[in-house]
Parts: C-alpha cells; sequence; structure tokens
C-alpha cells in the first residue's frame, strides 16, 4: 500500500513510452515493435501491457524515475486512467484502426476476453454462429454476431447507439490529449517513419511479442469487406461515417465483397484463443506453485507466470521470484530472479519488496533503495 506522499508524486515518467488506443485497434502490434526496438536500441525497458491500477505507475514513477518503461493504454471513456496517466508520458502513440475492421475483430475477440469467467457451454454456441457466418456470409450479419457476443460477456442487450459513442471515444482522446497519431493501416503496410523519427530510433512491424501472441489475428486490413452484409452497412453507416472522415478514412466507401474467410482467422482463431486463454489463466491462478518434481504442472505454471509477469503483472513478478529464490536452476538467464523482485518491489508489492531485500542482503542486488527498509515500513 502507498503511503500518502508517494502517491501524490508529480508527473509521472518522463523516460517513459506509451501506446494508446481501442482495444482491437492494433495497440498491442505497436507496443510489441517499439519494445523491440528500445531492446535493439540497448535499453531494458519495463513493459506494462495490460490494465494496472494509477498506484503502480505511481510507484515506478517514486523508486525509479529515469527507468525506461513502456505501457499499452486502453481507451475505455471519456476522463479514464487512460487520461490521466497519457498527459504524463513524454511519448504518446495514439494508435487508431477503420472501425469497421475493429468490428470484426472484436467480434472473434469476445471469447478470449471472458475466457476466465464464462461457462464454456456459451462459447461453444457463440462459436457455433461464428461457424454459420463463415458457411454463409451473406447470409448471417456480423451486428447479430456482436450483440451475440455483447450479450453473453456483458449479461446485457446491446444498444446500437452504443456504435456510435464507442468510436468516438477516439476522437475525444485525439481532442482533450496531445499525442501523435498512428494509423493501424500505415503499420501494417510497414510505415512507422513518425514513431521512428519520435523515439530517435527505428522501429518497424512484425509480430508481436511472445508474451502476446494471442492476440494477432491475420494482421492486415480490410477484413470488413467479405464479414459486412448489406443489411450491417445500412445499419453501421450512420454511426461510423462520421468517426471515419474524422480519422481521415473515406467515409464513402462502403463497398462489400464476396469471399469466403478461412476459418483460422474466424471460428478456429476464436476458439483456439480461447482454449489456450483459459488453460494459462486456470495454470496462474494456483496460488502455490507445483512442486519442482511435478515438471509438467512446473513448466505449464512458469510459463504462463512469466507471460504474466512479462506483461506487468507485479503479483505474477513476485510469485515467480519467489519461487526462484528456492530455486535458481529454474531461471531462463542469469539474474531473472533479481529483475524480476526488482520489478515488483518498485511497482509497490509489499512481498515484492520483502523477497528484494532478502537477495539485497545476500550481495546480489545493487539498488539505492534499501528494501527491507521499504518493506517494515509498508507493513
Amino acid at each position: 500500500m502507498l503511503n500518502r506522499r508517494r502517491s501524490e508524486g508529480g508527473a509521472i515518467g518522463t523516460n517513459w513510452t506509451c501506446v494508446v488506443g481501442m482495444s482491437k485497434s492494433g495497440t498491442t502490434a505497436l507496443f510489441s515493435s517499439i519494445a523491440r526496438a528500445m531492446r535493439a536500441s540497448d535499453l531494458d525497458p519495463y513493459l506494462l501491457h495490460e490494465k494496472y491500477r494509477l498506484e503502480q505507475y505511481r510507484s515506478l514513477h517514486w523508486y525509479c524515475q529515469e527507468q525506461p518503461l513502456l505501457a499499452k493504454l486502453l481507451l475505455t471513456r471519456k476522463g479514464g486512467v487512460s487520461y490521466h496517466l497519457a498527459e504524463n508520458f513524454r511519448h504518446r502513440f495514439h494508435i487508431v484502426r477503420d472501425p469497421r475492421d475493429r468490428l470484426v475483430s472484436q467480434v472473434l475477440d469476445f471469447p478470449r476476453m471472458n475466457a476466465g469467467r464464462r461457462d464454456p457451454e456459451q462459447v461453444r454456441e457463440y462459436i457455433k454462429l461464428i461457424q454459420a457466418k463463415e458457411r454463409s456470409p451473406r447470409e448471417h450479419n456480423l451486428l447479430d454476431l456482436f450483440a451475440a457476443g455483447w450479450k453473453f460477456a456483458r449479461e446485457t442487450e446491446f444498444d446500437y447507439q452504443m456504435l456510435g459513442k464507442l468510436g468516438n471515444l477516439s476522437l475525444q482522446f485525439a481532442r482533450d490529449v496531445n499525442a501523435t497519431m498512428v494509423r493501424y493501416e500505415d503499420m501494417v503496410a510497414g510505415d512507422l517513419e513518425v514513431v521512428s523519427d519520435q523515439l530517435g530510433m527505428r522501429v518497424e512491424n512484425g509480430r508481436p511479442l511472445e508474451s502476446q501472441r494471442l492476440v494477432l489475428r491475420s494482421g492486415a486490413s480490410g477484413a470488413w469487406r467479405s464479414w459486412f452484409t448489406p443489411q450491417d452497412v445500412e445499419t453501421i453507416r450512420p454511426y461510423y461515417a462520421p468517426i471515419l472522415e474524422s480519422l481521415g478514412y473515406p467515409a464513402d466507401d462502403w463497398q462489400l465483397e464476396d469471399r469466403q474467410f478461412p476459418p483460422e482467422l474466424g471460428s478456429q482463431y476464436a476458439q483456439q484463443n480461447y482454449d489456450t486463454q483459459r488453460a494459462e489463466l486456470a495454470t496462474v491462478r494456483v496460488t502455490q506453485p507445483p512442486d519442482p518434481g511435478e515438471r509438467p504442472a512446473l513448466a505449464a505454471w512458469l510459463s504462463a507466470t512469466r507471460k504474466r509477469a512479462n506483461d506487468g503483472d507485479a503479483g505474477a513478478a513476485t510469485r515467480l521470484a519467489e519461487l526462484l529464490l528456492e530455486h535458481e536452476e529454474e531461471q531462463i538467464h542469469p539474474g531473472e530472479c533479481e529483475r524480476l523482485a526488482l520489478f515488483a518491489a518498485r511497482s509497490g508489492n509489499s512481498t515484492g519488496m520483502k523477497i528484494a531485500g532478502i537477495i539485497q542482503s545476500s550481495g546480489r542486488l545493487n539498488d539505492a533503495v534499501d528494501w527491507t527498509r521499504e518493506y517494515n515500513a509498508s507493513t
């Protein structure tokens, strides 16, 4: 728990970079591209890929103001945490995407997003709807799929007025926060010059980092033309045309294409991501890691926990550091335990502070902060 003085710290991270955007707009791809460029430039940034509380950023700023950090911040609502955080980053990149393609990606991502809390039977029924769409694209509206996914994910009926409200979040952010806009379509075409120029390093689009592999689908644009029906166009156009125009997309181009789309980019993609995410969540939620003698179970736990830790989860970093402290042979590189413990401690995790203090007392961790003292002050 951060004390009052630390919680009221000033501007966050002068050496930090953030990628901001709507879900399924290419935030992960841009985040991964910048991360690779930073590492190629001999920087070793902390990566915060998921949604974390403002307190964690404040704690990191308090303990390591000069540490490079790259964060992905999803836009949820006007005035939300993304706004408060992004305003304090030195480099801010706002990625936007054709909302029609975003809609397709959201339809296919509903199962994965709800892997931790939904009855598998609901997902199976939803996957069947996607399969029916694949068999007869023009007989099933994409909006019907979206409404079905929204209902099982949020347990409420979808109000089509939300199409405009959700789409406008990017426009509101662009008006309210000074950030460099990056178009998803430019990124997939290999044009990230505006990002490279601002960061002073070569940033190239490529595959997501290993810990973010689940979110990649086709890495292309224009899929909406084969997923939409004429009815979809009629319903969606009034909501999206003003948004398209404001974001610099042709607002009068709604030409559809009659072509099948492969299941590996549709139902199979959705099912595989759901299965993988569900298995990883079940593994990482185990309070105590498996005994080192149980190799398959321990290997699965280490893989899932490393993924969470690499995404910026301080709790996962703490649990992993705790195990590696007792079983150094499980490290994938020298110093992994020390780095994880230091990140967790700097993030404000009290157990992480305790572990960092233990490692520090052994002489294996050189840091200006006395972590045993910080741990005692936090408890």
